[in-house]
């Protein structure tokens, strides 16, 4: 979080919020094609992506969806670039701790969302509560102060956003009214309150001013002098404010490199850096300035010209080393398709048209729930292989991806079940995997981008692809084992429980178990050699490892329990739901916990959800169990 520009934050927060004195009326839905902004190519957090994406992951960040008002996230980012003043009205802050509104000043009812018109008041309480927060260790923060830092970093990129296009625009702290002034700097009638580009034009004047001044004695300035001295000062303060700020979609042009590999520039630090003496830096910003101009006329043309120059000046300068059209194509694909959103949707159709085929019996519910099930099993696929030509690495490098995975691994793996023995349950929990592990993963965006670079312990060889891949596959065959466990129990209720259901569903749950053990015994030895060759030792009881240790342990004795004749098959289904309940510790527990290696990925609220879904669960397990065996004898 950008804490060291809380002076900019709120600073910028009044001057846009009170620009020429005028009103701020609603936001205006009317725009122009956006096909050639979709295409514009952003460096963000290390990884280019189209200006499409930061869109949809800012949205995600700022408001917790992809769309605002049933408009793509791209339209409102437009606004926000292009004409910030109609969105001040917009309610797109959504704030999850409503204890935090009277602690920055509002004392209104509760709303789901927030408009940047709403909070104005409450930006400098917001900025001390969120600096206090910032000096308060992870785990000592109340929800409170938690929510405080997380509305702040909301706030700070829409700010961030919102002042990407101005220095285009006339800015009311850059007002020259000094004849003097005004006949060194070159402006016409017109330009009296001017704009950063302005200044960035006359950048050899500005230098020249100051250095005559510089080594002398400042007695006698002139109101003239005074002002442009007010102006230097003015715009140091605006370069620091917008430096590292969104929008970097401006390769460096000596073509350098930074710290980090390729160093992309945002406008502001094109023009602080004399970009326009550069022929192609001058071209480029020439470019935006048409289309931003463009936007504001509702000139659908130029606008779509301005942009199509500027992408082709990048592009003739960058060529093929910073970036593949085709992937950014794709990727623009991959966010209209909203490939699991899409697929959740699909599953939760087929589970609800599945129970009641159940109930009621009839053929066409369960042919259509199949083919609901099959269609989102269809497009959840394809958003797997999309991500992984469009990030070039398999699809389990992050937690988002984990569950995106395990999520497909239990629903094929239900279908087979299904496919092997009817009538054991298996479409019915795999498509309730599917929504569940679909519904966590979603969490995921709310963070950013989840293609982004990857944390150094998952960057590295081959192992980790193969080891993540088959230990998540053991995972999925737990979850698929617990969720007919929970069935199994609930049949075993039934005023007349069917045995032949009883019978299939606890051969469902042995061949889950038995597949979960394989996979996630292999998945841990495959996970040793990859330490051995990354972090130099084979196993090092790091929690991450217990965890998978203690599922294997865990499978093997409730199989062999069966096997033996210990348990009985409603044992086994108790046993499948403790693993269930494992499976989550070590998983989701072990960045809980916030320590380890293996400790990536937190998301706020995981260990609150983890919390009551062991609660829950556990109750449920106590409950049945103990009426089920009442019932039986």
């Amino acid at each position: 979080m950008s804490i060291r520009n809380g002076v900019g934050f709120v600073l910028w927060a009044w001057l846009l919020l009170t620009v020429g004195g005028q009103t701020i009326l609603p936001a205006a839905v009317e725009t122009v094609s956006l096909d050639e902004l979709q295409r514009l190519v952003v460096l963000e957090n290390g990884r280019k992506m189209p200006l499409d994406s930061l869109a949809v992951n800012a949205l995600r960040q700022i408001s917790g969806r992809s769309s605002y008002r049933g408009q793509a996230a791209l339209v409102w980012l437009a606004r926000v670039l292009f004409t910030p003043e109609q969105t001040y009205r917009d309610e797109i802050f959504r704030v999850n701790e409503p204890a935090l509104l009277p602690a920055i000043g509002i004392f209104s009812p509760p709303r789901p969302r927030y408009s940047c018109w709403d909070l104005s008041g409450a930006l400098a309480p917001l900025e001390k509560l969120a600096r206090q927060a910032a000096d308060v260790n992870d785990k000592s923060r109340s929800p409170v102060e938690n929510e405080a830092l997380q509305l702040y970093e909301r706030l700070d990129l829409y700010f961030g956003l919102l002042g990407s296009f101005q220095w285009a625009l006339p800015d009311e702290s850059l007002t020259v009214t000094d004849p003097e002034a005004r006949r060194y700097l070159d402006l016409t009638e017109k330009q009296i309150r001017i704009c950063f580009l302005d200044l960035a034009e006359r950048s050899d004047r500005i230098a020249s001013f100051a250095a005559s001044l510089s080594g002398g004695k400042k007695t006698n300035v002139s109101p003239g002098q005074r002002e442009i001295m007010r102006l230097t000062t003015r715009i140091d303060q605006l370069v620091l404010n917008h430096q590292g700020r969104p929008l970097r979609v401006i390769p460096t042009l000596d073509g350098g490199v930074g710290a980090d590999g390729e160093e992309w520039l945002n406008p502001w630090e094109v023009l602080a850096t004399g970009g326009l003496k550069d022929d192609a830096g001058r071209r480029e910003i020439t470019a935006l300035v048409a289309a931003q101009r463009a936007f504001r006329n509702h000139d659908d043309v130029g606008f779509n010209a301005g942009l199509n120059a500027f992408n082709a000046s990048v592009r003739g300068r960058a060529g093929g080393r910073l970036f593949a059209a085709g992937k950014i194509g794709l990727e623009i694909f991959y966010n209209r398709l909203d490939a699991f959103v899409r697929a959740s949707w699909l599953y939760g159709g087929a589970v609800v048209l599945l129970v009641l085929a159940l109930f009621i019996g009839a053929a066409w519910l369960r042919l259509t729930g199949i083919g609901l099930l099959a269609a989102g099993f269809v497009l959840h696929s394809g958003g797997q292989v999309l991500r992984m030509i469009i990030g070039g690495r398999p699809p389990v490098t992050n937690l988002f991806e984990t569950f995106i995975f395990v999520a497909w691994v239990a629903v094929l793996l239900g279908m087979l079940l299904e496919a092997s023995q009817k009538k054991s349950l298996g479409l019915i929990s795999g498509g309730m995997a599917g929504i569940f592990l679909l519904f966590i993963a979603g969490r995921y965006t709310l963070n950013g981008d989840t293609m982004g670079m990857l944390v150094a312990v998952l960057n590295t060889n081959l192992w980790l692809a193969v080891h993540v891949a088959t230990i998540t596959s053991g995972y999925a065959g737990c979850v698929i084992a617990g969720i007919i466990g929970h069935f199994h129990l609930l049949q075993r209720l039934a005023h007349c429980p069917d045995r032949g259901r009883l019978a299939s569903s606890a051969r469902s749950i042995r061949a889950a178990l038995v597949f979960g053990l394989v996979f996630t015994f292999l998945g841990t030895a495959m996970g040793g050699v990859w330490a051995d060759q990354s972090w130099g030792r084979f196993w090092g009881w790091d929690p991450k490892e217990n965890g998978a240790l203690l599922i294997i342990i865990w499978l093997a004795i409730l199989l062999h329990a069966r096997r033996g004749g210990i348990i009985s098959d409603l044992g086994m289904a108790a046993g499948s739901i403790i693993a269930l309940l494992i499976v989550a510790l070590a998983w989701l527990g072990v960045n809980v916990l916030g320590v380890g290696l293996h400790s990536y990925g937190f998301i706020s609220g995981v260990a609150r959800g983890l919390l009551w879904f062991l609660i829950v669960d556990l109750i449920f397990l106590a409950v049945t169990l103990s009426l089920a065996r009442r019932r039986s004898g």
